[in-house]
């Protein structure tokens, strides 16, 4: 028996086993996104960090502008908790001849970064400082916590209706 194929079932299962696989490479491929940054301001003076959720240990940029200008000499200065007992401040230094300093965040959490200078009034700005990666030993312990949890409410459930049945 000859049987002359369309071909028509072969693309079908084929076209259906490449939608199943989702969309092309191309367009599942990550743009990186640019992060515009983190700014605090008083009239035309400004404050801005960039990123503006820095990550500990990454270095990121402080720039101090006065309108489109940058304001050279600033000192930069960090404070890492502010407002608890246990806040900690930290020298960044100046900022250069565009305004600029860089800045590598030693500790994860809220940190406020201020700049002062002679010929401008003090300002301030306050970042999250993201950790690198998850802390993982926090992750155990939810997990550990889901576990007793759960399980304890498994075992309890089955020895009720062990009892019942």
């Amino acid at each position: 028996m000859n049987r002359r194929s369309t071909g028509l079932p072969r693309a079908l299962v084929l076209a259906a086993g490449l939608l199943a696989l989702g969309p092309p490479l191309a367009a599942r491929a990550q743009v990186e996104r640019v992060d515009p940054g983190r700014c605090s301001g008083a009239g035309d003076l400004q404050l801005c960090a960039t990123p503006g959720s820095p990550a500990q240990g990454a270095s990121c940029w402080i720039e101090v502008t006065r309108g489109k200008e940058a304001v050279e000499g600033a000192e930069v200065i960090v404070t890492y908790r502010p407002n608890s007992e246990v806040a900690e401040t930290h020298r960044v230094g100046r900022t250069d001849g565009s305004g600029r300093v860089r800045w590598t965040p030693a500790a994860a959490g809220i940190a406020t970064i201020a700049a002062e200078a002679e010929e401008i009034e003090p300002i301030s700005l306050t970042v999250s400082v993201r950790f690198r990666q998850p802390p993982w030993l926090g992750i155990a312990i939810l997990i550990l916590a889901a576990m007793i949890l759960f399980g304890g409410n498994g075992y309890s459930f089955a020895k009720t209706f062990a009892r019942s049945g």
